[in-house]
């Protein structure tokens, strides 16, 4: 760097200070942003899952009127698997919550 440029650049007026309110602005910006993509990523989430609940209850109707006996079976092991799963969840937060 010349001399001249160093000189210039120590005679130069200090950098301006924060703005606050844009740096606040500017996080706002950005966190509208990041929740309108979680809320679309949700919804798209959830409709998939209805559209894909509703094919499963339309195919297991047809099914379950072919075969009452079986469905009968199906049923209570439906209801086995909800209770496994509802339990490895409970437990799988009060792991979280102790550690």
């Amino acid at each position: 760097m010349s001399d001249d440029r160093l000189a210039r650049a120590l005679a130069a007026d200090s950098a301006p200070p924060r703005d606050a309110a844009y740096t606040l602005a500017v996080l706002e910006r950005a966190e509208a942003a990041r929740w309108r993509a979680a809320r679309r990523a949700a919804l798209i989430r959830g409709a998939a899952g209805a559209v894909l609940a509703a094919a499963g209850i339309f195919g297991l109707s047809a099914w379950a009127s072919a075969n009452l006996e079986d469905a009968t079976t199906m049923v209570l092991a439906s209801v086995a698997v909800f209770v496994v799963a509802g339990g490895a969840k409970r437990l799988r937060g009060r792991l979280q919550r102790a550690s």
